[in-house]
């Protein structure tokens, strides 16, 4: 008994760190869609977090920047600041919806690789893969 005690302890402890759940921090995530509506073509999306609870990236047109909360499945954003260049208005407009579904956030999941930010029903608000 003693023997198999110590060979599930073992194998528990060698489990690698892949099989432990992700999250978002990390590499930046490139945004491929905003509220079921794609992106600009040639426009660059991105978003990163910081494991001390900042957030940057840019929204196609602007970079912007600043906190989030992470608590287990639950995030939200606090005001974010950014640039203010004008840019075409596809991308005005991007840069609008990109905010607004940032300031739905209420959770996230990745699924098949792909950060999915949630509204509070639970809704895909964003969608990201991890930048190359």
């Amino acid at each position: 008994m003693t023997t198999r005690r110590t060979l599930l302890a073992a194998s528990l402890l060698a489990t690698p760190a892949a099989a432990q759940p992700p999250d978002p921090i990390g590499p930046e995530w490139v945004v491929e869609d905003i509220g079921g509506r794609g992106i600009v073509d040639r426009s660059r999306v991105t978003i990163a977090f910081a494991g001390d609870g900042r957030a940057a990236g840019s929204d196609g047109c602007n970079r912007f920047a600043g906190g989030y909360t992470l608590a287990g499945a639950a995030l939200s954003f606090s005001a974010l600041a950014g640039t203010r260049m004008a840019c075409a208005p596809a991308l005005m407009e991007q840069e609008q919806r990109f905010h607004a579904a940032l300031a739905a956030v209420r959770g996230w999941r990745i699924e098949r690789g792909f950060l999915h930010l949630t509204d509070g029903a639970g809704a895909t608000v964003l969608r990201a893969s991890r930048g190359g």
